[in-house]
């Protein structure tokens, strides 16, 4: 299979157990003999954030590891540790939504288009922070965590007017007189619901280029922590950088 490394298990004295995104299985855990030894051949090979082909062995309990090419290092990466950041969160956000074994094509070609935006040196710091909140968003949606963002959550009619009331309860837009005093709902500017149209039209990175106020990305950035936390219970922190979770 081909796929990205995204996180290690350490089991035992030298096993690892590894979590893969992969084109051809969807998510996959793999383990990996003896790989933690000062002379197992394949120890650089299966290094986190890799892109590698993988080739194993069917077994009872994980398939077991018994070769692997890498196919890029992802060497800028490495090297910052904001980009650092960056892949460790998406690996812990992929692991969260998505389900192993189910391979999707789409799912693949975002994971792939995130891990090489990471690695390309034309993304400044914020460009790469606002890609990630945009990736993020789209993984909800391929996930099938799509929040209800065309009709009111409770009483189920249209909103036309105004900012936009996001209830965090009922997991989608709510009218304000709806919301009964609720304090777990976020308001937001009705254009983060173009940014999210246009999300599920095309690919993060072309929004990415679109010009867009500071006030819709920084609602679209709340939006985002606010939906993480209502469907896994855990946030991003609180910074203009996204952190690992």
């Amino acid at each position: 299979v081909h796929g990205i490394i995204l996180r290690k298990i350490f089991k035992k004295e030298a096993d690892t157990i590894l979590e893969v995104y992969t084109k051809e299985a969807g998510l996959v855990y793999f383990q990996a003999k003896g790989v933690r030894k000062a002379e197992a051949k394949l120890k650089f090979r299966l290094d986190t954030f890799n892109l590698a082909t993988i080739y194993y062995a069917p077994s009872r309990y994980l398939p077991i590891i018994v070769d692997a090419k890498v196919e890029d290092r992802y060497g800028l990466l490495r090297q910052d540790l904001e980009r650092l950041r960056l892949a460790n969160t998406a690996g812990h956000i992929i692991s969260n939504i998505f389900e192993s074994g189910f391979p999707d094509a789409r799912i693949w070609q975002e994971v792939l288009r995130y891990f090489n935006a990471l690695n390309d040196g034309s993304f400044s710091s914020e460009e790469l922070s606002q890609l990630a909140y945009l990736t993020c968003y789209r993984f909800l949606s391929l996930g099938g965590f799509d929040p209800e963002l065309v009709r009111c959550t409770v009483c189920l009619k249209p909103i036309f007017l105004g900012r936009l009331n996001i209830s965090l309860i009922n997991g989608g837009l709510v009218h304000t007189a709806c919301t009964a005093g609720s304090d777990l709902s976020l308001d937001v500017a009705r254009d983060v619901l173009y940014l999210v149209h246009d999300m599920k039209k095309g690919e993060p990175v072309l929004v990415l280029n679109q010009r867009l106020k500071e006030d819709v990305w920084l609602d679209f950035k709340k939006l985002t922590q606010f939906f993480f936390q209502y469907y896994f219970g855990f946030r991003f922190r609180s910074s203009e950088r996204v952190s690992s979770i």
